[in-house]
């Protein structure tokens, strides 16, 4: 009698074209990329891209920042409007919602946490430019895109500031020289008339 041997361990392959068409097209997908595969690449290439500039602006605005806060000029600016979109506004939960526009405008301001700093602005506006919305931002730490659209504009955003600062020095010094004639005036005795004995 013969033995018939009997392969432990793995099932056989069917004998058919069938099985080696399966490996066959899972060898290809394993070794062509796909559609997906590219996209989400290309999604990781341009994030990081976005990412490495939003960090070097986070660092231009911070030193930008710190030199005016260390300068405390104590006054609020506002500047360049860095984004304006679409958006909607609803009142409450019984109304409808309405057309609105997002409107971000850059500045330096006195921030919620009573903190001076390079600040955005958010407001949401309805009809005829009504703002029905207002927050305050400190730039460094609002949305990676605003930080990289920001960064063009510190430049000018510093000349406003400067502009603000020397037009209350010249509103100062006319002030001074108007109470200059008034303080010498009452340190002069008053004229006596002509004739009149001492």
């Amino acid at each position: 009698m013969k033995e018939s041997k009997i392969a432990e361990g793995k099932p056989s392959e069917p004998k058919s074209s069938e099985g080696k068409d399966r490996k066959d097209q899972r060898a290809s997908a394993a070794a062509a990329p796909t559609e997906l595969s590219r996209l989400l690449s290309k999604i990781g290439a341009a994030s990081k891209v976005l990412n490495g500039a939003a960090s070097e602006a986070t660092r231009r605005i911070e030193e930008v920042e710190q030199s005016l806060l260390d300068a405390e000029p104590g006054v609020s600016v506002w500047g360049a409007t860095l984004l304006e979109e679409r958006a909607s506004y609803q009142r409450d939960e019984a109304t409808a919602a309405e057309p609105a526009q997002r409107v971000v405008t850059l500045g330096f301001a006195r921030s919620k946490k009573d903190k001076w700093g390079v600040c955005v602005r958010e407001e949401l506006k309805v009809r005829d430019g009504i703002s029905v919305s207002e927050e305050l931002t400190l730039l460094r730490k609002s949305e990676r895109n605003l930080r990289i659209l920001a960064l063009p504009h510190l430049e000018q955003l510093v000349r406003e500031v400067l502009a603000v600062l020397e037009q209350q020095i010249l509103v100062l010094d006319a002030a001074r020289e108007a109470v200059k004639p008034a303080a010498n005036g009452a340190a002069e005795p008053a004229p006596q008339p002509a004739g009149a004995s001492a």
